[in-house]
């Protein structure tokens, strides 16, 4: 029985990635030589930044990608005030009605707490998630289930009673090697890109008529 829903952040509850997260890492990789497409681009949401850095820069030292997280908060700050921000349509009503039906709900990101807190001082996440889990929380980030595992844990839920929401391949992966079914929001990518998701969803308006425990 489904008691708990893990929401990824980046793309699942925010919308960041496109409008501020790729211009951002577009620009970062440049101080590498590195140009980054859009499609190589997605293959790597979910994961830790450091890891990021380091596949996209072998050579690069700790210091290194220090200097680069610093430039990115700033980045996405710039981004988020020149652009603004907000959560993703139908999520506020679909967590008013996991709260009206008794169902623990929690944020589980590949984010770092910098980023989370930059986000939270434009919406108040922490007003809609009691547990939020960050890259900074777990040594492994997506597609290890180590994020998911931790939120359950704090949420005293078992991990079979867990359903997560994603917008990526590395978090579906994640989900199920948590050994939680997950749905995939089609936000960042197409629905035929996230087969492997136990349902696919164009938007948050579409779980109203169906029940957790059915997917």
């Amino acid at each position: 029985m489904i008691q708990a829903v893990l929401f990824d952040m980046d793309g699942t509850v925010v919308e960041t990635t496109m409008t501020h997260d790729f211009p951002v890492w577009t620009e970062l990789l440049k101080d590498y030589d590195v140009s980054l497409s859009l499609s190589v681009f997605q293959n790597f949401l979910g994961k830790k930044a450091s890891e990021i850095f380091r596949q996209f820069v072998p050579s690069i030292t700790e210091e290194q990608i220090e200097t680069s997280l610093q430039k990115r908060d700033l980045l996405l700050s710039q981004s988020i005030n020149q652009k603004g921000i907000d959560t993703t349509p139908g999520l506020i009503g679909f967590l008013d009605r996991l709260q009206k039906n008794g169902c623990k709900v929690a944020l589980a990101t590949g984010a770092e707490r910098k980023k989370v807190d930059i986000i939270c001082n434009h919406v108040p996440l922490q007003q809609y998630f009691p547990v939020i889990v960050t890259a900074d929380d777990v040594k492994r980030g997506k597609p290890y289930p180590d994020l998911f595992l931790k939120a359950a844990d704090e949420l005293d839920v078992n991990p079979e009673n867990c359903i997560v929401v994603e917008d990526a391949n590395n978090g579906i992966e994640a989900a199920h090697r948590a050994n939680m079914k997950c749905i995939a929001i089609t936000t960042t990518h197409k629905k035929d890109e996230l087969k492997g998701a136990d349902l696919v969803i164009n938007s948050f308006n579409e779980l109203k008529g169906k029940t957790l425990q059915n997917i």
